[in-house]
């Protein structure tokens, strides 16, 4: 008899489990299902149409595994307990409750969509042309970049460091790990020594921006190949002529105040600050002091860190966006086309209201490929800033100098018909503008990168 219940119960407890994996599977097919998830800052994948060849290869399969993960009832739900499982298991322990948690090394996140981010007059952003990359440039120019002469003396601990991939979790605080190496300076500083040998006449202006991890980590992750200030010098050191401003010894010396955010990799507008403060130091340029300006907030904001870890600390400390408005007007324009520059839109470099998740959005509306501002500083002079997301929040710091800004980003630009832009072209009746790269660290010293390959793309 005892047998008898415990096997009712056993088919009880089978027919209950088949019924609510079915009933899931049921509603992930047939509910209306969301194309982008804000949380993970990325497009989701799509149930996708069956041919025979899909069939036969196994793509159709593949895709539509994805396209089901993807769009799983309670999603945000199943990522949060993967999240809590996920940590559990790779955290690795250090002092002063630093955890370790692993995830997978990848480029900078870049915007999902391009979409406008909420502000009311957002701006349009054209139709995408074609998908292929146009004009790579090829091994054996790209080496022959890589034979300018490069010095990395004294700079050994670059050449065979330990890699370590992951985000540190401190004092409430998500940290990139930083993995410094050889290579990465030397590829960073052939491309920037080479758009000075390009355009000989323009002065050229280099910053890389340390993350906080350089500031707030445990001793281990910011020595040897994890030492953000070494590599940047080492780069410095291999950049003769051009302007390299000291932003790390800047935001060092004002760490204490709001210059990271805590759950996100950027600096925040106050950290970009400082890095603007220190170029206009070094270029003669007076920095407009931010204490003069209307300050704005957008709350509750969790970034990229998080969106990687799941971290539930990360999720209870969100982060606060402020911004300045700048003191003197802008105009910003982007193209439908860039290519011939047509089909404008209106744009703002400031968006004071941000829909969704991604409250970094705030600054230039996130990476478009390519903006024009006419400002209202009477300098008459010209930036070209060649930026990865990074220099979104410098822009309307250089608002005050420069009566023209141009903002490239390299990843966006040269990837379709619709968005060329070759720098000997754009560049050659601007003689006189200032040419300022400015990109995360983990973005200069990555050569497999799209930043990298994008500024190659540019220099073709």
């Amino acid at each position: 008899m005892k047998k008898k219940k415990a096997s009712i119960f056993s088919y009880i407890i089978i027919a209950a489990f088949i019924v609510s994996l079915g009933t899931v599977g049921i509603i992930s097919m047939t509910d209306t299902d969301p194309t982008v998830s804000e949380r993970e800052q990325r497009e989701l994948a799509r149930y996708p149409q069956f041919t025979l060849k899909s069939f036969f290869d196994g793509s159709f399969f593949s895709q539509w595994q994805a396209a089901y993960d993807d769009t799983l009832p309670a999603r945000n739900f199943w990522l949060d307990v993967y999240g809590e499982i996920r940590t559990a298991a790779t955290v690795s322990e250090g002092e002063n409750g630093e955890v370790l948690v692993v995830v997978e090394d990848e480029d900078e996140q870049v915007d999902i969509n391009n979409e406008d981010p909420g502000e009311e007059n957002g701006e349009e952003t054209g139709e995408p042309g074609e998908t292929e990359v146009i004009e790579e440039m090829s091994e054996e120019e790209l080496q022959e970049l890589l034979k300018q002469p490069f010095d990395g003396t004294g700079y050994e601990q670059f050449e065979n460091g330990t890699k370590v991939s992951g985000v540190v979790i401190r004092d409430k605080r998500g940290m990139q790990v930083f993995n410094g190496t050889m290579k990465g300076a030397k590829g960073y500083s052939a491309v920037v020594k080479q758009t000075k040998s390009l355009f000989p006449d323009n002065r050229v202006i280099a910053i890389v921006a340390p993350n906080s991890a350089a500031f707030y980590s445990d001793e281990k992750y910011h020595t040897k190949n994890h030492d953000q200030k070494a590599w940047i010098d080492l780069v410095e050191k291999n950049l003769p002529g051009i302007v390299f401003p000291h932003i790390y010894e800047e935001i060092e010396a004002h760490k204490d105040e709001y210059v990271y955010f805590y759950t996100d990799h950027h600096w925040t507008t106050r950290g970009a600050y400082y890095a603007y403060q220190q170029l206009c130091q070094e270029t003669g340029m007076e920095a407009q002091n931010i204490e003069e300006l209307t300050e704005g907030k957008i709350t509750g904001f969790l970034g990229s860190l998080y969106n990687k870890t799941n971290s539930k600390t990360l999720s209870k400390n969100p982060d606060t966006v402020y911004y300045y408005t700048p003191s003197v007007t802008t105009k910003a324009t982007t193209y439908g086309n860039v290519t011939n520059m047509s089909s404008p839109h209106s744009a703002s470099i400031i968006h004071k209201k941000v829909s969704g998740s991604n409250k970094y959005y705030c600054f230039t509306g996130g990476d478009k490929n390519f903006i024009s501002i006419k400002t209202g500083s009477d300098s008459g002079k010209t930036a070209v800033l060649i930026k990865d997301s990074t220099g979104n929040a410098l822009v309307p710091w250089l608002c005050h100098n420069y009566s023209q800004i141009y903002v490239i980003d390299p990843r966006h630009v040269n990837t379709n018909k619709n968005n060329q832009i070759k720098l000997k072209k754009f560049l050659k009746d601007k003689t006189d503008a200032d040419i300022i790269f400015c990109s995360f660290i983990y973005n200069a010293n990555n050569m497999g990168g799209i930043y990298y390959k994008g500024i190659l793309r540019l220099l073709k």
